[in-house]
């Protein structure tokens, strides 16, 4: 279908678009993941080392749920790229064998890469503009719930 992407369920009921989520009743809602899964294996020592921090940042927020984890696991391949390129864009400018002086072709898997990464950041909730439209509460423990912590009632 033409036109843009549809906002998921979950983003807009932390924006309070309460008449949009009513009419996505059968929409399916997965559940949020209480942990980080474990670091895939085949993870750069960069992409890994992005995948537990910003896991940890992103479970924490409350954003992950069990189905992300692929999702999760292509941003920071996409880091780990990013980075590769990174290093290989010492200079701008290089000299072809004809003499010929072009843009650095790293340059340009560089800014594709950094392209996807900030999409992909994005559906996480981690760039300021998906994040504008976000407003997650933060649920504050009730005096009812203190006491039973440290009460056994009943």
């Amino acid at each position: 279908m033409p036109g843009p992407a549809k906002t998921p369920t979950a983003t807009l009921k932390l924006r309070g678009s309460a008449s949009k989520v009513s009419a996505r009743r059968n929409e399916p809602q997965p559940k949020k993941t209480s942990a980080l899964p474990r670091k895939p294996q085949h993870l750069t020592a960069e992409a890994g080392a992005f995948y537990k921090t910003v896991g940890k940042k992103i479970l924490n927020m409350g954003v992950l749920t069990i189905v992300d984890h692929e999702a999760l696991v292509v941003m920071c391949e996409e880091y780990g790229q990013y980075k590769e390129a990174d290093k290989l864009c010492k200079t701008l400018l290089i000299k072809t064998s004809n003499g010929n002086v072009i843009q650095n072709p790293a340059i340009g898997i560089r800014n594709k890469a950094r392209e996807a990464l900030k999409k992909s950041m994005s559906y996480f909730g981690m760039t300021p503009s998906s994040r504008a439209s976000l407003s997650i509460k933060v649920e504050t423990e009730s005096k009812e719930d203190k006491t039973k912590r440290f009460f056994k009632v009943g």
